[in-house]
């Protein structure tokens, strides 16, 4: 459980982080307000995430370390600003459908402290994914949408390899196999992309 609490964590605080620097950027004023809110759930989510493996590992569930993002497997789309909204929105739907996709995977008894959590988590996640499919319709026409649908096609590969290797951190937590996973998660960002006419 451990290796999948910090993986999850671990890339929604960074997520957030991320988002947190299009607070004063986004398009509208409405745009960024959001790009706030949904920040400051995902570093919500990292903080009631991490004190699940503060009684095994005090260091790991301490405090979020940058310097091991690659071994605890920190996607490397994160690692540097967004420098594009249309990578803020490709994110919301790619990055964060994949966690989203992750947690919605577990098998877990109901009252279990990760259950438990995941359930907030996952209240938070409907916001999200309902925000990035309007946003997909706002940038779904003309040379936005070729813009967003580049963007999109950045994050996949690495994403896919992510979930090809979830059997080593998820473990007999999911509830489906790393094809199956994978597949789930595509149909949740080819959705609002075909609804709106791009790719």
């Amino acid at each position: 459980m451990d290796d999948l609490v910090l993986t999850v964590a671990d890339n929604k605080q960074q997520l957030g982080l991320r988002l947190s620097e299009w607070m004063l950027k986004g398009p509208t004023l409405e745009s960024s307000v959001a790009c706030g809110a949904i920040a400051a759930e995902e570093l919500g989510a990292a903080r009631v995430l991490y004190p699940l493996v503060a009684a095994r590992a005090p260091e790991e569930g301490r405090r979020f370390r940058d310097d091991r993002r690659a071994a605890r497997n920190g996607l490397r789309c994160l690692d540097a600003p967004f420098t594009s909204w249309f990578q803020v929105v490709a994110a919301l739907l790619v990055v964060d459908g994949a966690l989203t996709t992750v947690l919605e995977a577990l098998a877990l008894p109901p009252r279990h402290p990760l259950a438990v959590r995941t359930a907030r988590i996952l209240d938070d996640e409907h916001f999200h994914r309902a925000f990035a499919a309007g946003r997909v319709v706002e940038l779904g026409a003309g040379v936005s949408a070729e813009r967003l649908e580049r963007a999109v096609d950045d994050l996949v590969p690495e994403l896919s390899a992510w979930f090809e290797g979830s059997d080593r951190w998820m473990g007999s937590l999911a509830v489906e196999r790393p094809d199956e996973l994978r597949e789930r998660w595509r149909s949740s960002w080819m959705r609002p992309l075909a609804a709106a006419g791009v790719g």
